[in-house]
């Protein structure tokens, strides 16, 4: 037993000095009384001297609200604010995944952002360049919509541009001002060859404790597929992994690299990331109090009972 105002503990003073007044003074004189005023009768004295500095003890202990008090301490998963970079070069459109590489990755990531739902998501598309297609959301749904409206020609400017699209999305998570984990995860099926050096852009991911994820699509051998320019002309181009690089930008950051050269590979890989990200927990401490009013407040009742029938006993007896 505890109590939520200990403070109020002080104000017990009072009723002691009027049972030791009452005590030991002459006449039974205590401090909220004197005795003939009840009776003139010593032994009914007795009673007051203890019975009225009781009431106002267990008033006292009242006020002071009594219960019980504990540390509670339980689990709760962390929230992200999680950027999604997607590639949508023109690389995306090779048939070795089916249909394409396009289409076959904005299934495995509407899923991802689906099992994710509960946490704030964006999407930063890149080709060349880097650009918002989504700013922090907590609404799913909206961002499954936009992804599935994904093409490779939104950015005409062709190329990688990794260091880019992680510099777009650690621009919005700094802009978002929260105090959550933050976390990036790039899907690309290329090799940086435009913007800004991913790896110096990493660096400041990890000085803002940002962990990128990284999740390169394809092989390292390379793939040869036909694309047509702006212009209609149909193209023959190469597209090739940079392991290395996605490695070191994850791993500079806390992250992880995931090899997804297949469909279900590229499933395992963000199913990884999600386990990943569930796995992290904060311990929440939090004080918990439950009063207990009820047996003092019945005695306290009881004993107000008692001191009218004492106050009051001839006139009961004479009906």
């Amino acid at each position: 037993m505890t109590f939520n105002n200990w403070d109020l503990l002080l104000l017990l003073i009072i009723p002691v000095i009027s049972i030791i007044t009452g005590l030991f003074l002459k006449r039974g004189k205590a401090l909220f009384f004197s005795s003939a005023q009840y009776s003139k009768k010593k032994h009914r004295d007795k009673y007051f001297i203890f019975l009225i500095p009781l009431i106002l003890i267990i008033f006292i202990l009242l006020l002071a609200k009594p219960g019980y008090s504990w540390q509670e301490k339980r689990q709760e998963r962390l929230t992200l604010d999680l950027m999604i970079c997607f590639d949508v070069s023109g690389s995306m459109e090779a048939t070795d995944f089916a249909p394409n590489r396009l289409e076959s990755a904005k299934g495995v990531v509407s899923e991802f952002i689906e099992r994710m739902s509960g946490n704030r998501m964006g999407l930063i598309l890149f080709s060349g360049f880097a650009f918002t297609q989504s700013p922090l959301t907590f609404d799913s749904e909206l961002l499954r919509v936009m992804l599935s409206e994904v093409e490779t020609g939104m950015v005409r400017i062709g190329g990688t541009a990794i260091g880019d699209a992680l510099g777009v999305a650690i621009n919005r998570l700094e802009k978002s001002g929260s105090s959550k984990e933050r976390v990036i995860v790039l899907l690309t099926d290329g090799e940086s060859n435009k913007g800004a050096p991913p790896k110096r852009v990493a660096e400041i991911a990890a000085k803002e404790n940002i962990r990128i994820y990284t999740i390169g699509m394809g092989t390292i051998e390379g793939y040869v597929f036909t694309q047509k320019d702006m212009f209609g002309i149909t193209h023959k181009s190469v597209s090739k992994l940079n392991e290395k690089l996605l490695k070191e930008v994850a791993g500079s950051t806390g992250g992880v690299y995931f090899r997804g050269n297949d469909e279900k590979g590229l499933k395992d890989a963000y199913r990884r990331i999600e386990l990943l990200e569930k796995k992290k927990v904060a311990i929440v401490t939090k004080k918990v109090f439950y009063p207990k009013y009820r047996l003092l407040t019945l005695f306290l009742f009881f004993l107000m009972i008692f001191d009218l029938l004492i106050l009051n006993y001839r006139e009961l007896l004479r009906l």
